[in-house]
């Protein structure tokens, strides 16, 4: 089954989806139920072939009464083996407004009502003796407005008489002229016309005064049609000498084009609902039957068996050709068209980008319908979305991943059913994530807490240096750092200090501040603080963040100071006090008290002798 109108089906390997619509006219041979419903063959004929062309809107002459309607309708058409179904399925046919004139040379139109509904109150018989023609009048199910409406005349022209074709034909153009410039319009039927010079067919595709109901030729092939060069498109008659042929048909095999589907400019004019070129033909004519039976030798494309279904059914074949979809199909657009980028983000901040996605398609369209496929590394909506032509665009917010770091890219596929992108409309998302700085001790392997050890030996001032690194610091990958405050923290010495700070940014590798103990006057024993800094990724984007404190333990020991060397008397200073000492210490140094020998050891290589006499007068002396 062909796509239907206003139905579209994705395929994965299509990149555009087409619903056509069929016509096809038919000249069913003085078809009635009376006639036809014991006849299973001919029955069974009608279903294959039918079956086969499976029109959307069937258009046939010869056709009996209101009795026959329902016949076709419900034991042919909607029958099993049947083009149709039930009601209620896409399939489904309906009748047309009838006329019944009493006699089995009327004509009527069945459609699928799951494509179209007719507009009865523009239903016309047109008095064109001998045989009248119906107008029909069919709307594409869905249309938004009137001008996709589809009117359609049956005609069924004089079978002999040349003249009476002509008056038949000036009557059917001059009631399509009446209709509004740029009608979609189809002149159907059994014309029974000879050759493209003849005026009723003039009549129809010329260019008059009026050209509103003028038609052309959707093959254009002028000329005198009923001899060889013209085999491929005869349409009388699928018999010549072959037995089944059904009872009261014209034989003498295909040598004739007698049936016509002929369009209106604006099925031709290349916008919305439209004609699609190499469609039209004689359904079952392969150009190899010239006066032959349309199941002779070779047989045909469509098998043997619609062959021998052709022949039994009528005199005629049918004439076919496929318009596209009424509704024209939407056109999807994005902007930005190519390119969608995300602005830069830090590992869990927040990066948005809108897309616009437009139905540019001229109304009357059907509406754009579409849906983002899931796409790793951002963050789409899951419904489906429907947007009309000239409704401006939907703008959808979509989101990158920022929970980890790095470069993010996709592209997205957009499931939908335009006619310029079907089914998938693609765009390239791009984007990156930032990892947040990285307050260390250590360059590497980040570390928040560190020490730093003052060495002194006492009553002295001592700087050290207190470094902060932005650790495994990746250019274009990660985030620069910034030291916004340092302090020393639980110094109950007071002793400690930060020598200058100033609030440092832009840290990729690290940053040196200097720290000092003053241990002037300060007493034997260990010193301790903590020096703590503060730090924030140095960034304005999304997701910057204060970070951990960098905490440096602090200590500083002054060790426990000894005997002043040659102070005997302990005055603090080595004056003459201290001779008699020192003589004494030199006259025995081995009866000398241990504390003694200490203080007298000027030069503390425990022996107390002269050389230490030198060193004490040293020491005396200003």
């Amino acid at each position: 089954m062909r796509l239907r109108l206003l139905m579209c089906v994705i395929v994965a390997v299509a990149t555009q989806v087409h619903a056509d619509v069929r016509v096809c006219t038919w000249n069913l041979l003085q078809f009635s139920s009376s006639g036809v419903s014991g006849n299973q063959p001919r029955i069974d004929a009608f279903k294959l072939v039918l079956s086969e062309i499976d029109p959307d809107i069937l258009v046939v002459q010869e056709f009996a009464d209101t009795a026959t309607v329902t016949f076709l309708r419900d034991t042919i058409l909607n029958a099993s083996g049947g083009p149709g179904g039930l009601a209620g399925t896409d399939e489904h046919y309906s009748a047309a407004t009838f006329t019944n004139t009493g006699t089995n040379l009327d004509q009527a139109l069945f459609y699928r009502d799951a494509v179209f509904s007719e507009i009865t109150g523009s239903y016309a018989f047109i008095a064109t003796s001998p045989r009248d023609t119906p107008r029909w009048r069919m709307r594409p199910v869905g249309a938004p407005t009137d001008e996709t409406d589809l009117f359609i005349y049956s005609m069924h022209l004089h079978a002999s008489d040349a003249v009476s074709r002509n008056v038949q034909t000036q009557v059917v153009r001059a009631n399509a002229d009446a209709l509004p410039a740029g009608t979609h319009f189809i002149y159907a039927g059994d014309f029974n016309i000879d050759s493209s010079n003849e005026a009723s067919y003039q009549n129809l595709i010329s260019s008059q005064a009026d050209n509103d109901g003028r038609a052309f030729d959707p093959i254009n092939r002028p000329g005198t049609w009923s001899n060889s060069s013209f085999a491929d498109i005869h349409t009388q008659s699928p018999h010549s000498n072959n037995p089944f042929s059904p009872p009261g048909g014209v034989g003498g095999g295909l040598d004739d084009r007698f049936d016509f589907l002929l369009s209106s400019n604006a099925l031709l004019d290349g916008m919305g609902f439209d004609y699609i070129p190499g469609t039209y033909r004689a359904f079952g004519n392969d150009g190899n039957h010239y006066n032959q039976d349309i199941n002779d030798s070779p047989v045909i494309p469509e098998g043997a068996a619609v062959a021998d279904a052709l022949h039994a059914a009528s005199d005629h074949l049918p004439v076919i050709m496929d318009l596209n979809e009424p509704i024209a199909l939407p056109e999807i657009s994005l902007t930005p068209s190519a390119i969608l980028n995300f602005p830069l983000a830090l590992v869990g901040g927040v990066s948005t980008a809108n897309l616009t996605v437009t139905n540019t398609a001229s109304p009357p369209t059907d509406s754009l319908e579409y849906s983002f496929n899931p796409l790793a590394g951002f963050q789409l909506p899951v419904v489906t979305f429907f947007e009309p032509a000239g409704g401006g665009g939907l703008d959808h917010l979509l989101g990158m991943d920022t929970s980890t770091s790095g470069n993010k890219l996709g592209i997205l596929q957009i499931n939908n059913n335009s006619g310029n992108a079907s089914p998938i409309k693609t765009i390239v998302l791009s984007g990156a994530v930032l990892d947040h700085a990285r307050p260390s001790v250590t360059p590497s392997n980040q570390t928040t807490d560190g020490a730093i050890e003052f060495s002194t030996a006492g009553g002295e001032i001592v700087d050290e240096t207190a470094r902060v690194y932005n650790a495994d610091y990746e250019p274009f990958l990660s985030a620069s750092m910034s030291v916004t405050q340092g302090d020393v923290l639980n110094n109950a010495s007071g002793r400690f200090s930060l020598v200058a700070f100033v609030p440092a940014n832009g840290i990729t590798d690290f940053q040196d501040f200097t720290i000092r103990f003053d241990g002037v006057g300060a007493a034997p024993g260990t010193y301790t603080a903590d020096l703590v800094f503060a730090t924030e990724d140095d960034s304005l984007l999304s997701g910057a963040m204060m970070l951990s404190d960098v905490t440096f333990a602090l200590s500083a020991t002054i060790p426990t100071q000894g005997p002043l060397l040659g102070d005997f008397n302990e005055s603090g200073v080595v004056e003459t006090g201290d001779i008699p000492g020192m003589i004494a210490l030199l006259l025995d140094p081995i009866g000398a008290s241990p504390q003694d020998q200490l203080i007298g050891d000027m030069n503390q290589d425990l022996v107390n002798d002269a050389t230490d006499l030198q060193l004490f007068i040293d020491a005396m002396l200003p």
